[in-house]
């Protein structure tokens, strides 16, 4: 239930509904949500989100996030390695210090 918290904040933060192209999955209380588009998990936990996509030609386009990481609620995800959602996308604001609590982080791009 956590790491569901944790995502639908970092949902509604980016725009969710009215912004992002692809979300399936995303908040469907029967889907699991290491089923949802743009995570891996191992063992039950999230270790990546990686929310742009790639074309057929090997270039990337972001999913419309806007607006500012939920840094905070993110560490929630405790075994989060890698966190992809800066590419061609259009966050805004300051990385939040917090981050810094993110013990497995190895990645953000």
């Amino acid at each position: 239930l956590k790491n569901r918290y944790a995502l639908a904040v970092l949902y509604f933060a980016t725009g969710g509904d009215s912004s992002w192209r692809g979300k399936d999955n995303w908040l469907d209380g029967e889907v699991d949500e290491c089923d949802w588009e743009f995570l891996t998990c191992s063992e039950g936990e999230v270790t990546k989100i990686e929310i742009w996509q790639q074309n057929n030609d090997d270039t990337y386009v972001g999913n419309g996030l806007i607006g500012t990481l939920p840094i905070e609620e993110l560490t929630i995800l405790t075994e989060l390695e890698e966190l992809g959602v800066i590419r061609n996308n259009k966050l805004s604001g300051t990385i939040d210090p917090s981050i810094s609590s993110f013990t497995n982080l190895r990645k953000i791009y």
